[in-house]
């Protein structure tokens, strides 16, 4: 697994971060839902930084692809100073995305893969795109979150096996964390103007 994340890491392909996604679902603590983005989330507008820091801290190889989990962890880092963090955590959070914007194209033949159902926002922040209506629809590779913004543009999302009809997912809601999300937006488009 590290031998995995390290490979990714140093050589950020399609391949490389498809294999970090099939390895991350084996691991023992593996949620799916992303339910650890909420609970950092939560721990970020409460104010609780030494919380949030410690979990970041001590981060399961089970969150390592998530790149809110990585953008909160900057985030944590920047308030203590700890400049040093902060640049290994923005890298962390830009290569996660990357590796999700690379999985697909976005369309019904070529969806992103997510990892995590938090992983639609976090792409949809990353191209500034805001969701308006979205639909579950059965495909041959699995279920697709297909989302509709306002643009008018369809963004599909094939979500990972096991999220739908096993009572994780009936219809895909991400968490959404407006002052994150910004965050990855700007980071994208704002050249030579750091968000952190």
């Amino acid at each position: 697994m590290t031998l995995t994340y390290q490979t990714f890491l140093e050589t950020p392909t399609a391949a490389g971060f498809a294999r970090l996604q099939r390895d991350l679902c084996r691991e023992e603590d593996f949620r799916v839902d992303g339910a650890f983005v909420a609970r950092l989330a939560r721990l970020w507008k409460q104010g609780r930084y030494e919380e949030l820091r410690s979990e970041t801290a001590e981060m399961p190889y089970a969150w390592i692809a998530s790149p809110a989990v990585h953008l909160l962890a900057a985030l944590v880092a920047e308030k203590f100073g700890d400049h040093e963090e902060v640049e290994l955590e923005r890298f962390l959070c830009e290569t996660m995305l990357q590796g999700l914007a690379e999985s697909g194209n976005g369309t019904r033949k070529a969806p992103y893969r997510l990892t995590y159902l938090t992983d639609a926002a976090d792409l949809l922040a990353y191209f500034s795109l805001t969701p308006e209506k979205r639909r579950l629809v059965r495909a041959t590779s699995g279920h697709l979150d297909v989302v509709r913004t306002t643009t008018g543009d369809e963004i599909c999302f094939l979500l990972p096996s096991g999220s739908v009809g096993q009572g994780v997912v009936d219809r895909p809601e991400p968490v959404l964390v407006p002052e994150l999300h910004f965050r990855m937006a700007s980071s994208r488009f704002s050249a030579g103007r750091s968000p952190w």
